[in-house]
């Protein structure tokens, strides 16, 4: 076990420059996962015409 971690510690600690060279996202690479915040959000609303925590600009969703 000890063994384990202690690879797993020599890993992380390697590739934790890898992000170094990362471009910086852009705004289409993060729509896709605000779409899916939003759908995860609309399941716990009861109501979609009143919802408890209006979202800004609504949940661009057709609730009938």
């Amino acid at each position: 076990m000890s063994d384990a971690c202690g690879f797993e510690c020599v890993v992380t600690y390697i590739g934790n420059d890898d992000s170094a060279m990362w471009l910086p996202a852009t705004y289409d690479e993060f729509e896709p996962i605000r779409r899916l915040c939003r759908t995860i959000l609309v399941v716990y609303e009861d109501d979609l015409h009143n919802p408890k925590f209006p979202h800004e600009g609504g949940y661009r969703l057709n609730p009938n």
